[in-house]
């Protein structure tokens, strides 16, 4: 299994000792450490169904738009890859899981890994004002996308 973290730089990529460069600027905090988190998050989550399955997830980078090194990249365990290593390394593993598990892994990710998005109230409705906050302040002009009443973010066990 695989958690994808996608990225768009345009520049060329370098990975320099323990760090990722893009057009000479520094951007390892933002990409791999967060690929690494991730991965770690959704391992934690699933750690008895991804044991049982005897599967780990695996850190991908994807960076559009970046001139990548030839052969890729790696970096802490993290793959590091164009639009097109990304679909070589997908078709490239060999297939794990069984129909039932396809259907079973997404309903369990779901109900353990929640969105960590700001609850909006749906957009024709007035937002509720918390005491001793400024009323005038709107909100974003697309709340469409809130999460359901019944969704909540669950962080992750021991990644805090």
């Amino acid at each position: 299994m695989a958690i994808v973290e996608t990225k768009s730089y345009s520049g060329r990529l370098q990975v320099r000792g323990n760090d990722v460069y893009v057009a000479g600027r520094r951007k390892t905090l933002s990409t791999v450490e967060e690929a690494r988190r991730e991965a770690v998050a959704v391992n934690v989550a699933l750690a008895g169904q991804l044991d049982r399955r005897e599967l780990k997830v695996r850190p991908i980078l994807c960076v559009h738009r970046a001139d990548l090194p030839l052969f890729g990249a790696s970096l802490a365990g993290v793959s590091i890859v164009d639009a097109h290593g990304l679909v070589k390394l997908l078709r490239e593993a060999p297939p794990r899981l069984s129909a039932k598990d396809v259907r079973e892994l997404p309903r369990i990710t779901n109900d353990r890994l929640r969105p960590a998005v700001a609850r909006l109230p749906p957009r024709h409705e007035a937002a509720p004002v918390p005491p001793g906050s400024d009323p005038t302040v709107a909100l974003p002009a697309d709340a469409s996308s809130a999460p359901a009443d019944d969704e909540q973010f669950m962080p992750p066990v021991g990644l805090e």
